[in-house]
């Protein structure tokens, strides 16, 4: 329930700070660059809030995987996106026309937004990890005495016992 209403006020955010997306050409200097990065600002609050509802207990953890093996490279193929439609950086975008080929960044630019969004998600979903517990039930032969719950931390793989035992 939490993490609904905090993904709620997240994605609301989100929202309104696509709300000026159309605006930003008028305001900013080089309104190429700025659309898309408005995108990905708005994927970076809707991620953080929805992360933050996950929390249970205190503390955040950096998800280093899921930083270098997806955001980096998903953040690079959008920067080559806007590049390749800009020409502004001459290297990314040859780079990216001679690995995808014109072709495929002709069918990518349309849905640019959405690259930049999922960039922002990305960046938020791996820096912003909540950290969470193990709940491990063992299991007596004898009936008569009730199963004794332990937690173990994932961070640290100690045991603990529960706050409330039943």
């Amino acid at each position: 329930m939490i993490r609904a209403l905090t993904a709620l006020i997240g994605f609301a955010l989100a929202a309104v700070i696509l709300y000026f997306v159309p605006d930003a050409g008028d305001v900013i200097s080089d309104p190429v660059w700025s659309v898309p990065l408005l995108w990905a600002a708005a994927g970076l609050v809707a991620g953080i809030f929805y992360q933050a509802g996950g929390l249970r207990r205190p503390g955040m953890r950096v998800n280093i995987p899921l930083l270098l093996l997806v955001f980096l490279p998903w953040t690079v193929v959008t920067a080559a996106l806007v590049a390749a439609n800009t020409g502004d950086i001459g290297w990314l975008a040859d780079e990216a026309r001679s690995i995808a080929g014109q072709n495929a960044i002709d069918r990518w630019t349309a849905s640019l937004a959405a690259f930049a969004f999922a960039s922002g998600l990305l960046l938020a979903f791996s820096v912003l990890e909540p950290r969470t517990d193990v709940v491990v039930e063992e299991v007596v032969a004898d009936s008569a005495v009730a199963p004794r719950r332990t937690v173990l931390d994932n961070e640290t793989t100690t045991v603990r016992e529960p706050v409330n035992t039943p």
